[in-house]
């Protein structure tokens, strides 16, 4: 099929549209600070490097293998247990 034949050629998604996809196909990012307690949760890595003006691949690097980021945030990509500390 072509482009100008696809059913959605020229056509832009809703911003809740575009919310729900980030939602399905995203990673949830968890931010902690150092003492543990949760600052935010993301949708993806992509909004969340985003809201901290960093880029999603830099986030997903911290959340999959280092502790603690420079920026003094723990990202993670599950929920951390209070009592983990």
């Amino acid at each position: 099929m072509k482009r100008e034949n696809h059913p959605n050629f020229n056509k832009t998604h809703s911003e809740q549209t575009k919310d729900k996809m980030s939602r399905a196909k995203g990673t949830t990012i968890y931010v902690y600070s150092l003492d543990h307690q949760l600052i935010n949760t993301f949708s993806s890595a992509a909004k969340a490097g985003e809201s901290l003006k960093s880029s999603h691949k830099t986030i997903l690097k911290y959340a999959r293998y280092r502790p603690v980021s420079e920026s003094k945030y723990i990202f993670s990509l599950e929920v951390l247990n209070p009592s983990s500390k």
